[in-house]
């Protein structure tokens, strides 16, 4: 068992950065929606974890709202109407943006690490003094994984 599974420390809570993502595929070329979960995961950009349908669809929706996206209806002779989806100018102006935002985050995350990594020896003591569960693994601080 993972003792850091259910732990925010793991990073599943934060963005993994699907929207632009999304967005650059769509830029390349209009696409329906039904084929956007396997052309995320065909990126390789998420690892064994690509983005669920039923989220893909959310944000696709809110991005619609939002006049990144427009969408058309192409319908089907064997299921319910497809949606066609591509950029609006908003969109491939909001996926300059994107680049900026990601940079700036990238510089940030950089500067965390640097100021950790300044930090270790006393960001090891505090993990030490935290009671830990020895049959998940290595202890924090005992030369384990991670040290």
């Amino acid at each position: 068992m993972d003792v850091f599974a259910s732990l925010p420390c793991t990073g599943r809570n934060l963005s993994r950065y699907v929207q632009p993502v999304l967005l650059a595929l769509l830029l390349q070329r209009p696409r329906y929606g039904y084929a956007l979960p396997q052309d995320l995961a065909a990126t390789g950009l998420f690892g064994d974890n690509p983005p669920d349908a039923a989220g893909i669809y959310r944000m696709l929706k809110s991005m619609e709202a939002n006049g990144i996206l427009a969408s058309s209806s192409a319908g089907s002779s064997t299921g319910p109407a497809r949606r066609l989806y591509a950029p609006t100018e908003l969109g491939w102006a909001c996926m300059d943006r994107w680049v900026q935002t990601l940079t700036s985050h990238r510089a940030h995350l950089d500067r965390v690490l640097a100021g950790l990594a300044q930090m270790k020896p006393a960001v090891r003591k505090a993990v030490d003094l935290v009671p830990f569960d020895a049959g998940a693994g290595p202890t924090p601080g005992s030369g384990g994984a991670g040290t």
